[in-house]
């Protein structure tokens, strides 16, 4: 189970720096204020928002502290397929998703753990060692963010000859990969989805309002908005569970992590339907 997830974020990572463009991210720097926003919004708005959510879940201390794992997991290429989709700013959050990428090798045992202080007290035991989760996340985030940007950059003819297997690869393998999960684990999946899914909706539906309406606040455009919001909604879930099962032991929390799924892709979908549809946020509210 570890190895495979462990290719699974290998996999999507590579995906992520294969699409990743020097050129956009350049464009993108001319005026850096998404960027900016974006990143404070993932690192800062979602921790805290995570944060009170499993601080009033204090009693079901499996999704609370499966909600604090998701928060410290930025997303991965399915968000880039939905803005893709909604025909948003792709640029951003193709350049989003690798900056996070690169960030959550040293924000995400962070995040996690100032959140597990906060659920279960400092003389709890529970923590991800800092020093080896940093080198684990190493090896399966930076190192094919990395080759892939490496690749894009110096050979982009092939690149464009292997984008989309390696695509549907990493696509297959996640699918795959959670579909075992789930398997394993469904009894923790069934016992815990009374707790979990509430829980689960209600921090997806406030991800989606923190990422469009902070970027309001910012005075940005409503693609970039919509990118934004999507990038800070779906985080990682094999990382998470990697995280659950490999470095902190406990996969009594994958029942939880892997409810998250269907709960976020039926809200960013939707949100998706509405903003391509109406072809912005403001005729949605009009």
């Amino acid at each position: 189970m570890q190895t495979l997830l462990s290719a699974c974020v290998f996999m999507m990572m590579f995906c992520i720096g294969l699409d990743f463009s020097c050129a956009q991210w350049l464009r993108l720097m001319r005026s850096p204020r998404p960027i900016f926003v974006g990143l404070l919004i993932q690192n800062v708005g979602v921790p805290l928002v995570a944060f009170g959510i499993a601080w009033f879940l204090k009693d079901s201390p499996e999704v609370a502290l499966a909600i604090i794992l998701i928060a410290a997991s930025p997303g991965g290429p399915v968000a880039n397929a939905i803005v893709h989709y909604a025909k948003a700013r792709i640029d951003l959050s193709i350049s989003l998703t690798v900056i996070n990428g690169l960030l959550c090798v040293f924000t995400a045992p962070l995040i996690a753990d100032l959140g597990f202080v906060l659920i279960s007290g400092k003389d709890s035991g529970l923590a991800l060692p800092f020093a080896d989760t940093v080198k684990h996340l190493l090896f399966i985030i930076l190192i094919p963010i990395v080759i892939g940007i490496t690749l894009n950059q110096f050979a982009p003819r092939a690149v464009q000859r292997i984008r989309q297997a390696t695509h549907h690869s990493a696509l297959f393998l996640l699918v795959g990969t959670i579909l075992i999960i789930l398997v394993v684990n469904r009894d923790a999946v069934y016992a815990g989805y009374q707790d979990a899914v509430p829980a689960l909706v209600v921090f997806s539906i406030a991800m989606v309002f923190l990422g469009v309406y902070v970027s309001r606040l910012s005075n940005l455009a409503d693609d970039f908005g919509f990118a934004i919001a999507n990038e800070v909604s779906i985080h990682n879930v094999p990382l998470a569970l990697l995280m659950a099962n490999s470095i902190l032991n406990k996969p009594e929390l994958s029942g939880a992590i892997i409810l998250y799924v269907p709960v976020i892709f039926s809200t960013t979908l939707l949100n998706a339907y509405l903003y391509k549809n109406h072809r912005g946020y403001s005729k949605v509210e009009a």
